[in-house]
């Protein structure tokens, strides 16, 4: 009886301390650094893309702007994907000269130009994929890279 308390008690603290660790680990980066590697891979992959796809990235990116003061309410039109690393939810929203983006996760705040289009352009790519094997440890603190799929968000 004795021995399987301590098994119990032992098995309890590896799983605190895997999910401390793991805690830890998602802590370490914020989802501003999440979005800044995404737009890092995006601007590497765009460079070794086909003519025909960067004519499409530019089609994508046409007429964007920078948000108007009083922009980023959520009106129901949202999108949601997984893109890289994280998940992005987005409004693309009506501006004078075109249309402008506010992200809503992981962070909220209207983009910038140049972050509006990495974000589009991120939406539209297929992203490498990590075949090397992972330790059963990180499976949980790392999610493997790959393009989602995008869904209206009502």
């Amino acid at each position: 009886m004795v021995r399987t308390l301590d098994r119990v008690g032992l098995i309890a603290i590896l799983l605190l301390c895997l999910v401390t660790a793991v805690s830890a680990a998602q802590a370490a980066e914020s989802p501003e650094d999440s979005f800044a590697a995404l737009r890092s891979t995006v601007e590497e992959l765009k460079v070794l893309d086909t003519p025909e796809k960067r004519v499409m990235y530019a089609e994508i990116t046409k007429n964007l702007t920078a948000c108007e003061q009083g922009a980023g309410i959520r009106d129901g039109e949202n999108l949601a994907q997984y893109i890289y690393n994280d998940v992005y939810e987005w409004s693309v929203l009506p501006t004078a000269n075109g249309f402008c983006v506010h992200l809503f996760q992981p962070f909220q705040r209207p983009l910038s130009v140049d972050e509006a289009t990495d974000l589009l352009v991120g939406s539209k790519m297929e992203f490498p994929v990590d075949v090397s094997p992972v330790p059963s440890s990180a499976k949980i603190a790392e999610p493997r890279m790959g393009r989602g799929f995008g869904k209206e968000v009502k």
